[in-house]
């Protein structure tokens, strides 16, 4: 009987696995795995708010990277063309003209 429900289980584990659970994965040691919104959310909130030019940097950087919803980091990253530092307003021009929606080139234009 609990060889059964051990295997029940299991498949129940790699069900979840394989399919995700809502917006989230679960890996093999059962920690949680951002889905990609979540990580989108992440560095918009890391780009708008984050004292620390550095992660400004890396976030902005990576929203360019990110194949995601522009219409979420269109305006964050247009806002970082205003950022007191000069490497997050160049990387926030960069990350525009790599998603290159007419919203983002309109951005990097104005």
């Amino acid at each position: 009987m609990k060889r059964k429900l051990s295997i029940v289980l299991l498949l129940c584990v790699l069900s979840l696995m394989m399919s995700g659970c809502a917006s989230h994965q679960i890996t093999r040691q059962g920690k949680k795995v951002e889905s990609q919104e979540e990580k989108i959310e992440s560095l918009i909130k890391q780009l708008a708010k984050n004292p620390n030019s550095d992660i400004r940097i890396d976030a902005a950087s990576a929203l360019g990277r990110i194949s995601g919803p522009a219409k979420d980091t269109v305006p964050v990253l247009a806002k970082a063309l205003y950022d007191k530092n000069k490497s997050v307003r160049l990387t926030a021009a960069t990350a525009l003209r790599k998603i290159a929606t007419p919203e983002a080139v309109k951005a990097v234009k104005e």
